[in-house]
């Protein structure tokens, strides 16, 4: 079979050079080249190279809570739920929602983002990423 390929002239320099220290000719080389990366399996797929934009946008998407205030969440809710909660706690809880809820909206605010810049949907984006809507049923 018969492929052409056309080269930037760096490369072209580059597989010249290569196949010249080797004592082959440039077409062997990128067949020998070519039947290695092939037959090779991949270990791991390569990470996506993000444009700068898309960079700041996962900056603000995965952004969190931080694990202290988790915990302090999950334990006020407790105290909620066994009636025990103080007004203090309450407002401390209150506080932490709001958080929570900001959080979230920048987080599908830059989703939406992203979605826009790739030309792919809410939902598709979503999809790729592994994140499930959340259900309050």
């Amino acid at each position: 079979m018969t492929i052409t390929i056309n080269l930037s002239p760096e490369l072209e320099r580059e597989l010249r050079e290569t196949s010249a220290a080797q004592g082959i000719p440039a077409e062997a080389l990128v067949v020998d080249v070519l039947s290695e990366r092939l037959r090779k399996p991949q270990a791991q797929p390569r990470p996506p190279n993000l444009s700068p934009e898309e960079s700041k946008l996962f900056e603000v998407i995965n952004q969190g809570m931080s694990e202290k205030e988790w915990e302090r969440y999950h334990s006020l809710i407790a105290r909620r739920q066994a009636d025990s909660l103080t007004e203090p706690e309450r407002q401390e809880l209150i506080a932490l929602c709001d958080r929570l809820e900001e959080l979230n909206a920048g987080r599908m605010e830059n989703l939406a983002k992203l979605a826009c810049l790739r030309g792919v949907t809410l939902d598709q984006i979503m999809t790729q990423l592994g994140i499930r809507r959340y259900s309050h049923e």
